[in-house]
């Protein structure tokens, strides 16, 4: 587009173009067009339940890049390296069994414990 145009533009902030020479370039992937288009057909409480679920599937791998180090493994060999992921992903599914325990028995103690009421009777 026209340099002058951008230069005018109130969204100019929101949108990044690149000013050049003689014009102003936007660059728009296909990811950002498909997402777009996506997010169209939904209505607010779709991509509500859709924003949750990303982001859930995406909270494992950076658990296990940050955490865990997967990106750093010292390790030759498929089968090795197989053994050692595999380990990481049952210590993460072991800690998950443990809170949930944890919360469950907390739960759980909480509703069988005297109430106050009958305590005093």
């Amino acid at each position: 587009m026209e340099k002058d145009a951008c230069a005018n533009c109130p969204h100019r902030k929101e949108c990044k173009a690149k000013l050049q020479k003689k014009s102003a370039v936007v660059n728009v992937s296909a990811n950002k067009v498909e997402r777009a288009k996506t997010t169209r057909r939904m209505s607010v409480e779709e991509y509500a339940e859709y924003q949750k679920a990303r982001n859930a599937v995406e909270g494992i791998p950076s658990v296990l890049r940050r955490k865990y180090g997967v990106d750093g493994m010292p390790l030759f060999g498929l089968q090795r390296t197989k053994l050692l992921f595999g380990f990481k992903i049952g210590a993460i599914n072991f800690k998950k069994l443990v809170k949930y325990t944890r919360d469950k028995c907390a739960h759980l103690t909480e509703q069988c414990a005297p109430r106050k009421q009958c305590a005093q009777m």
